[in-house]
């Protein structure tokens, strides 16, 4: 499944514009499938972006105003805890990743094979 297949799955239209690689979307798929079990909507809890930032996943919420708060902070810890994890999973594979620099200085969470063909890329 892509990003984009999984913002359609879960009817979601983030109010930027965002896009993280192949291998954080099951991540992000296991995240939205417990919110959803803990009461979650898209009308309750707004996704504001999603994306990545230094190296680690971003992902902004955005609560309604009649959203009860107890709501609003499991989907907050749901979050959260997907951002920890995307520290050790590679973004590009799903692999088990690292915290790496690219060429250019760019920050990303890779395994060292993607690190290569990123970094080969960027040669071009």
């Amino acid at each position: 499944m892509t990003f984009k297949e999984l913002l359609q799955k879960y009817k979601v239209e983030p109010a930027c514009a965002s896009g993280v690689g192949a291998g954080w979307v099951p991540l992000l798929d296991r995240a939205f499938v417990e919110m959803q079990a803990a009461g979650w909507t898209p009308d309750l809890v707004g996704i504001g972006q999603i994306k990545e930032k230094f190296g680690d996943l971003r992902w902004y919420i955005h609560p309604a105003a009649d959203c009860p708060p107890d709501l609003a902070g499991t989907v907050q810890a749901i979050v959260s805890r997907a951002e920890e994890e995307s520290a050790s999973v590679c973004e590009e594979c799903g692999g088990p990743g690292r915290g790496c620099s690219t060429g250019y200085g760019w920050l990303r969470t890779l395994c060292e094979a993607c690190q290569a063909l990123v970094e080969a890329r960027l040669l071009r």
